[in-house]
């Protein structure tokens, strides 16, 4: 099954919440629940939490670069269904020009963390 495929039982579904059902940490999904308030809905953007939740969760995505290295997929021989999401596809900013997976995945030239667990 594939990576990003909701129903997989990879790392991108286990952060978010979706795999496996009822028994994943849900480690972005249900802050938004349990915050409750402008987190909930689409306005989530308005609460300042939503800003620590998203860095928790970037930070945790550059843990498991560090331990597992920059892979990422689909790669750009992906069928033309995952457009917006291939590596080399341009992905629109708000404070930029438009970006490519690619682009974003090492981030080390932009910030990084004093201190990083990998475990």
């Amino acid at each position: 099954m594939p990576s990003w495929s909701t129903a997989s039982l990879g790392f991108r579904n286990r952060l978010e919440g979706w795999r496996p059902a009822n028994t994943a940490p849900a480690l972005h999904n249900l802050v938004h629940v349990w915050v409750g308030g402008d987190m909930h809905p689409s306005s989530s953007p308005n609460d300042p939490v939503f800003y620590l939740n998203h860095c928790n969760v970037d930070r945790i995505w550059a843990a498991w670069l560090e331990r597992n290295g920059s892979t990422y997929v689909p790669d750009q021989t992906a069928p033309t269904t995952l457009r917006g999401h291939r590596l080399d596809d341009t992905v629109n900013a708000l404070l930029s020009d438009p970006v490519t997976p690619r682009q974003m995945i090492d981030v080390g030239d932009v910030y990084n963390y004093d201190t990083l667990v990998v475990s």
